[in-house]
């Protein structure tokens, strides 16, 4: 129906929809809503496991001269993986013993190509991919080989990130303040999630929040502040490599988990791989030498 009233024209439109037509809308709506939400919420709640591993390092047993070892033994981790079928894996740095090595990274790029397209591979920078102080330059060829020096992913509920701890230690102090914005943006947004789990290759710490440096950690002109935003979040849980060993320990909210390397141990552990299972309200983490790997990962 058209109604004119001085120099305008409104357009009624008459919807004949009755009580019962309404009612079968409103419903409609309600059950694909609580569809939705259903599916949402038992997604979050299926456990799930993903393997964290560290410093594949090609080069380093031989001093660059071969990286033969490092590379039968990333063939048997990739091969293990393939075969426990994980959610994903991380991988914490050094990735390569000499950053840039066209052959080095060539062969670690063709051994990761071999991981099961399902099971998504994300990895951050060591101090021997970047060097000891981070330049541009070398971080624009990091880059150039591997796509990205930091990540945020959510997977089932669970936030990951995944960021370059060599800015720290190398004190780039206008990168590093950066990216800690990032980082904080990235668990802005993840406070409904059900976990929070940050990656880097040095550990925060070894023991205590204030503890003093001791060239392996982060710093600690930078730790407070990370420990803070990590706090602030509910991030629970760091991972890192870089020592060779395996470690673990808390310091206020937070659980700083080393995993050793897969080529070479600097301890009396074995090589291998940490297998790390998620669930709703909790997380539970195990390392394994890949001889001593079970048949099934059980949830």
């Amino acid at each position: 129906m058209v109604v004119l009233r001085g120099n305008f024209r409104f357009v009624i439109v008459r919807y004949n929809i009755n009580k019962y037509q309404m009612n079968r809308i409103f419903f409609k709506c309600l059950a694909v809503w609580l569809f939705t939400c259903f599916v949402a919420c038992s997604y979050s709640q299926q456990p799930y496991f993903f393997v964290h591993m560290s410093d594949t390092q090609l080069g380093m047993l031989e001093n660059n001269a071969g990286f033969a070892q490092e590379s039968e033994m990333v063939a048997r981790t990739v091969s293990e993986i393939n075969r426990l079928n994980p959610a994903f894996v991380v991988i914490t740095g050094d990735l390569v013993n000499r950053g840039g090595d066209k052959a080095q990274i060539d062969e670690l790029k063709r051994l990761l190509a071999q991981v099961k397209k399902s099971i998504p591979v994300y990895y951050v920078p060591g101090n021997h991919d970047v060097g000891a102080s981070a330049s541009d330059d070398l971080l624009a060829l990091y880059r150039s080989n591997f796509d990205y020096d930091r990540f945020s992913v959510l997977h089932n509920n669970t936030r990951l990130i995944g960021f370059n701890s060599q800015l720290l230690m190398a004190q780039r102090d206008a990168p590093e303040q950066e990216q800690f914005q990032w980082i904080e943006n990235e668990l802005k947004k993840s406070t409904k999630n059900d976990h929070r789990l940050v990656f880097a290759h040095h550990p925060l710490f070894m023991l205590a929040v204030d503890e003093m440096d001791l060239n392996i950690c982060i710093p600690a002109q930078y730790r407070r502040k990370y420990v803070d935003l990590f706090n602030k979040y509910n991030v629970q849980y760091m991972f890192a490599g870089h020592l060779h060993l395996n470690h673990i320990a808390r310091a206020e909210n937070v659980t700083m988990i080393v995993t050793t390397s897969v080529c070479a141990s600097r301890s009396s552990e074995p090589p291998g791989i940490r297998i790390v299972k998620v669930y709703p309200d909790k997380l539970s983490h195990d390392f394994y030498s890949l001889e001593s790997l079970p048949a099934k990962i059980e949830l």
